[in-house]
């Protein structure tokens, strides 16, 4: 097997990426912070999946794009209960008691910590969007009348609000195949859902316009997995994330995975769109894409910002900010540069480093090795641009505590620091409200339960003000 990876990793070309620094510059002056705000518990008792592959829960995880959202001075989020109903929650921000609707009509019925709940709000006209229970499935979706977000406080809390689950988003064309659906808020008030259809290691990436009055487009191809990449002729990409900048340019990175084994992970890329995804440029501005009509692949050119082989424990599906000036941050996980490569995912994940990768206004990639581990992150900036990666611990480090790291601006992000421990345990991977604003930073995460075979556990809402101090 280990000469097969091996003889399979040297048939591979060698890629042209953007050189990177390993920049550690100290922190000065201002030192990021956080403090508690508020803890509730959203539901104390939701779905816990003792023995499932990958993590313990179906509430948490690190692709959901989101399961927690505000809009209009409310928050919403989105999860499993313990007798497996879709559930969506709504409270006036910021201290408001938690309103929950139990739609009786759709449970999960399957154990894949994939098939994870999100939800997307237009802006435009107020409807409230859910994408449910997807790995390579048919589209599960519902949305719910206009205004529901826009005069919350005119509408009672309840189902009838929402339609009837589809399989479509627009009227008699069926939408199959749906892995990792995102709803991703447009800055002119529209919504768009991206999602992969297809498997792991051959699947195409979809995106899909939502407009007030007019509904959904046609999915069109965003990122095609084909292409030749040493003997592979297929493979997917797995996102970091997609948002948008506060200019309006859209920002998009992802690494490729050439078969369902993680360690075929490879090569960290990136694009950006000044159109809403309909053409698309590399780092260095030239045109390389155009949806649904010349998509991203392995073959466009000047992508790949950091070629990092397979079998290097990359990371696929971590997270990704993007900050008031426009720098492209990435966290992401993998073996040291010096670290010899491993056998197998076990080993390599237990030797991985976080490692913080931006773009700097001149297009230039950097990047800073943290000193220390844990499960898939989540990274967000501050009004002054400080950073702030929030982790716990999973099967690999014994250590579930909720933790948020800092790194200060002003010294480049190279001296990231713990700022704020809350006493565990959890399970799987904080999800953050990146619409809350005011520099208060919410984190959605579910408690580990102190059974491990236990079939439920609280689901917890922790907000935290962000700043700095000297």
């Amino acid at each position: 097997m280990l000469h097969q990876r091996l003889t399979f990793l040297l048939a591979v070309p060698l890629a042209v990426c953007t050189v990177l620094l390993l920049f550690r510059a100290p922190a000065r002056g201002a030192v990021p912070q956080a403090d508690v705000l508020s803890d509730t518990v959203v539901d104390p008792s939701v779905l816990h999946l003792p023995g499932a592959s990958w993590n313990t829960t179906v509430n948490g995880m690190a692709f959901q794009q989101h399961a927690i959202a505000s809009h209009n001075g409310w928050q919403y989020t989105t999860w499993w209960d313990s007798e497996r109903r879709l559930c969506i929650a709504r409270r006036p921000s910021p201290s408001g008691a938690w309103q929950v609707i139990r739609f009786e009509d759709y449970t999960i019925r399957s154990n894949d910590t994939h098939n994870v709940t999100v939800l997307g709000i237009c802006a435009a006209d107020g409807a409230i969007h859910l994408a449910f229970d997807h790995h390579g499935h048919p589209l599960h979706y519902r949305v719910s009348r206009a205004g529901v977000a826009t005069r919350p406080e005119s509408h009672k809390w309840t189902a009838d609000l929402f339609g009837p689950v589809k399989g479509e988003l627009e009227p008699g064309k069926a939408v199959t195949g749906v892995t990792y659906p995102r709803f991703i808020p447009r800055p002119d008030g529209g919504l768009q859902l991206m999602f992969r259809q297809g498997g792991s290691g051959q699947g195409d990436w979809m995106l899909a316009d939502y407009k007030a009055g007019q509904g959904w487009s046609q999915p069109r191809m965003l990122i095609s997995g084909a292409g030749k990449y040493g003997m592979s002729e297929s493979r997917c990409a797995y996102l970091n994330g997609i948002a948008y900048d506060a200019k309006g340019r859209m920002h998009l990175s992802w690494v490729w995975r050439e078969s369902g084994d993680p360690m075929t992970n490879h090569d960290l890329c990136y694009a950006y769109s000044d159109d809403g995804g309909d053409t698309w440029k590399n780092g260095a501005g030239k045109h390389v894409a155009s949806r649904g009509e010349e998509p991203l692949s392995i073959s466009t050119p000047g992508i790949c910002f950091q070629r990092v082989d397979m079998f290097r424990g990359l990371m696929n599906s971590t997270t990704q900010t993007v900050d008031s000036r426009g720098r492209v941050h990435i966290v992401t996980f993998h073996l040291m540069d010096e670290t010899p490569s491993q056998l197998n995912w076990e080993q390599t994940r237990k030797q991985c480093r976080y490692m913080h990768y931006w773009r700097d206004t001149n297009g230039q990639w950097r990047r800073t090795v943290l000193g220390f581990m844990g499960t898939r992150p989540q990274v967000c900036a501050d009004s002054a641009d400080n950073l702030y990666l929030v982790v716990t611990g999973d099967e690999f480090i014994d250590d579930r505590d909720l933790v948020l790291l800092g790194a200060a601006s002003r010294g480049t992000w190279g001296d990231w620091r713990e700022v704020k421990r809350l006493r565990g345990p959890f399970t799987g991977q904080p999800q953050l409200d990146r619409t809350r604003g005011d520099n208060v930073l919410a984190v959605y995460l579910q408690e580990y339960p102190d059974d491990p075979k236990a079939p439920s556990s609280p689901l917890r809402v922790i907000e935290f003000r962000t700043g700095t101090q000297r």
